[in-house]
């Protein structure tokens, strides 16, 4: 058969065409500005176009808030693993401790004890929250002055805090610790030990606080709760709220300590009496939450949980308190000695 030269320059002109056109295909779907990284397989890569304030607003709402201690505690750096006794917390906040970040911090903490060793920031950004903190009471907080209105939310011992921030005589008396004239109950209680099984080999255990002021119980009734002794405390009107009825013994009941250690031998003698004092934890009523529980949150963990709460509108995350120290005063309502000299001597 005679090919014509027409239909052969006919075929070679559309097999041409089809050439440059996979070609011009290839080189569109394969085009790489040199900014790849060739890669020796094939992948199916997905590319989204989203603007940046969406970015911006979606990784706000969803960042973890970040908390700047700007003070120490007591002299003490807090640790970045602070919130690792907050369950449900620990990836909603991080802990900072390096002041050039405040700029991007969701909260800052102040310990009062500690103010006056740092200056206090000379910028803040909108809608930042600056937190009053205290694990003392007012007289043993520094005092150091700062102006109207600096801080947003409170973190004390006071139950009226934004975030409350707990610690959770003349009779046989044992005296242990440097205050012994025994050499060998000078070391019954080393410091930094709970020593519960001291306490519970007796009846009756003194947890007597530094200050007299609403609110300030510390580890000295909470380490020792579930020991089967009777704390004795000074004023009844601190602990009334606190501590399950007839589960302590107040000072102030009392005229003075004779009177205070008659009903003391009179409980020792009738175990009857004496057993009243714990029926409170066989009714069931009263029963301790799990340390940092939801709805029981403390310190910083409480600080976390109204970051997130401020976010929904559930708290009021730009009220002020005009002057903190005179706040702290008048929700303390802390007493002098008088007490105690007008009943040793009664």
């Amino acid at each position: 058969m005679r090919v014509r030269p027409a239909s052969v320059y006919r075929y070679l002109l559309l097999a041409i065409c089809g050439f440059v056109g996979v070609y011009m295909i290839y080189s569109i779907i394969g085009y790489d500005d040199g900014t790849h990284v060739p890669i020796h397989r094939p992948q199916r890569h997905l590319y989204l176009t989203v603007s940046q304030d969406r970015i911006g607003s979606r990784f706000g709402n969803l960042a973890p808030k970040r908390i700047l201690y700007w003070t120490t505690v007591f002299g003490a750096t807090v640790p970045a693993t602070m919130l690792s006794d907050c369950p449900g917390l620990t990836d909603r906040c991080v802990i900072d401790t390096n002041r050039h970040q405040l700029s991007s911090a969701d909260a800052v903490v102040f310990h009062a004890a500690d103010l006056s060793r740092f200056p206090l920031p000379m910028t803040r950004k909108d809608n930042q929250i600056f937190v009053f903190n205290s694990m003392e009471t007012p007289d043993n907080s520094g005092r150091f002055a700062v102006p109207d209105n600096f801080f947003n939310w409170t973190s004390t011992h006071l139950f009226s805090s934004d975030a409350i921030h707990k610690y959770g005589s003349h009779i046989n008396v044992t005296i242990g610790g440097k205050c012994a004239s025994d050499e060998r109950l000078k070391s019954i209680c080393p410091p930094g030990v709970e020593c519960l099984d001291v306490f519970e080999q007796y009846p009756f255990y003194l947890a007597i606080e530094n200050t007299v002021c609403n609110d300030y119980v510390t580890e000295k009734i909470w380490n020792r709760i579930s020991v089967p002794s009777i704390p004795i405390v000074m004023k009844r009107r601190v602990y009334k709220n606190i501590l399950p009825p007839k589960s302590f013994i107040a000072m102030d009941d009392y005229k003075n300590p004779i009177e205070m250690s008659n009903h003391l031998r009179a409980l020792e003698a009738n175990m009857t009496a004496y057993s009243e004092y714990f029926n409170w934890r066989q009714k069931g009523t009263w029963t301790s939450a799990p340390w940092n529980a939801p709805g029981y949150r403390n310190g910083v963990c409480r600080v976390c949980e109204l970051l997130w709460k401020s976010k929904d509108n559930e708290t009021e995350p730009f009220k002020s308190y005009k002057d903190i120290w005179k706040w702290f005063d008048e929700e303390s309502q802390c007493e002098k000695d008088e007490f105690v000299r007008s009943w040793l001597s009664g």
